[in-house]
């Protein structure tokens, strides 16, 4: 008889509206994307969900270009969120949304290999009087990418999003300080900042 190794099934999220809380903002770096290099900023949120059988609630990773702009998906996830649609937003301090809690409309998509996933359609501010995950202190986290070389903070994340951190154009080739001096601009929390 052949041993035969099988994926194991991934168990999804079915399509719906969840409550959620952001438990973690993560700043990715400057990645390499198929428009060229961008700023990305992760976020995690634990819905409220489980899976039969589970005992814990699932969590869900999208990831965003750190853009503002009115047609940058990380806009419209924030807007109706903790943005007024009326406000004229050019910055907002991510680091601010963590403990957040909102509603999450997910739903089901073919991934580039043609294999199911999830993801999260649109972000809304969760109504009044529904009941919402808690997350504990010590699963809330914001993670800058100078900071990328702290074992204990990069120990709260999962093991694929450090992965993705460590090909950051701001790990792979870090500015030495003295070409700090000589630079126009420094990366601070996911926002270019001029100096």
């Amino acid at each position: 008889m052949a041993l035969m190794a099988k994926k194991a099934p991934v168990k999804l999220v079915p399509e719906g509206s969840y409550a959620a809380v952001c438990t973690k903002v993560i700043d990715l770096g400057t990645q390499d994307t198929p428009w060229g290099q961008q700023a990305k900023v992760m976020f995690e949120w634990v819905i409220d969900f489980k899976h039969e059988g589970g005992d814990k609630n699932e969590k869900i990773y999208v990831e965003y270009a750190v853009n503002m702009g009115k047609k940058a998906n990380l806009y419209k996830a924030l807007v109706g969120w903790v943005v007024k649609a009326t406000d004229k937003v050019t910055s907002f301090d991510l680091s601010s949304i963590v403990n957040k809690p909102c509603m999450l409309s997910i739903i089901d998509y073919a991934k580039g290999d043609g294999s199911p996933g999830v993801k999260v359609d649109s972000v809304s501010k969760a109504p009044n009087g529904l009941p919402m995950p808690v997350a504990s202190p010590e699963d809330l986290v914001v993670f800058e990418i100078e900071n990328y070389r702290d074992k204990e903070l990069t120990s709260k994340l999962p093991e694929w999003i450090v992965d993705k951190i460590m090909k950051a154009e701001e790990v792979v080739n870090p500015i030495s300080s003295n070409d700090a001096a000589d630079s126009e601009s420094v990366r601070l929390a996911g926002e270019d900042i001029a100096i």
